[in-house]
């Protein structure tokens, strides 16, 4: 790591990140990997990654499969990305037959440490931060696609760990504002995001940080959402009382507003 620049490796490239998805009834294992470089894009890049090969599930055969999205419908087994200033939110797709499983993601020696590592369950609404519970065991209901279909997404937020002015002293972001503000947890919470709207991304991660730079509530949700130039969320959460920061994230773009909660 050179001084002075934001790095997410310690060692030298190229360093991957596996993250294994393993049936815990049948040990059947898939894993898929992230690596982060300076010149790789959000789309795919020939020299870094490699598209996903995946069997169809039959009643004689049950495949356990991994994979990161990009552009919605291209599956990769290598997704490389660049470096994240901010924040950067990969989709994973897992496949599978009706079971239990587990999603390892204990192999981050080479993440560097100003960097958290976060999985958002869309399906129970719950946010892991992975340095400290790496493992992570849900079940698949073959009939249910919300229990294996757009439900996972690790969420690698750049904060330096320790470091409470990281989180107080962040630029805020003339292009978006939040109402109603000051807020009511349980309240429905309005994002104006304007002009802003026709350079998001497909999708939106939101998310509300505590002054401690921790994250409180991530919600990712598609575009398509966004109505007159407001996308509103209820956030599920129960938040106590003081300022957090909303943050928008977008295409590798982090847009950032104060919010106070009664």
């Amino acid at each position: 790591k050179v001084a002075g620049s934001i790095a997410l490796y310690r060692t030298v490239a190229p360093t991957y990140i596996p993250v294994v998805l393993t049936n815990t009834e049948t040990t059947k294992k898939d894993v898929t990997y992230l690596r982060f470089e300076s010149d790789a894009t959000l789309g795919f890049d020939n020299q870094y990654d490699a598209y996903k090969l995946r069997m169809a599930i039959t009643a004689n055969v049950n495949p356990v499969s991994i994979s990161t999205e990009i552009n919605k419908d291209t599956e990769l087994s290598i997704n490389a990305r660049p470096v994240p200033k901010a924040q950067d939110t990969i989709a994973l797709r897992t496949l599978g037959n009706t079971g239990f499983y587990s999603l390892d993601f204990s192999d981050k020696t080479n993440l560097d440490a100003e960097y958290k590592m976060i999985l958002l369950d869309k399906y129970t609404q719950t946010v892991t931060e992975l340095s400290q519970q790496p493992v992570y065991t849900f079940n698949i209901v073959s009939g249910d696609s919300a229990t294996f279909n757009n439900r996972f997404y690790i969420i690698f937020s750049y904060t330096k760990v320790g470091n409470v002015t990281s989180t107080t002293d962040s630029k805020l972001s003339e292009e978006i504002s939040i109402y109603p503000n000051p807020y009511k947890t349980g309240d429905a919470l309005n994002v104006k995001v304007g002009q802003l709207a026709s350079k998001l991304g497909q999708t939106v991660t939101v998310s509300i940080v505590n002054m401690s730079g921790k994250n409180e509530y991530v919600e990712v949700v598609s575009s398509t959402k966004i109505s007159n130039g407001v996308l509103t969320i209820v956030p599920s959460k129960k938040l106590a009382s003081g300022v957090y920061l909303v943050n928008l994230d977008t295409e590798g773009q982090v847009y950032k507003q104060k919010l106070v909660v009664n």
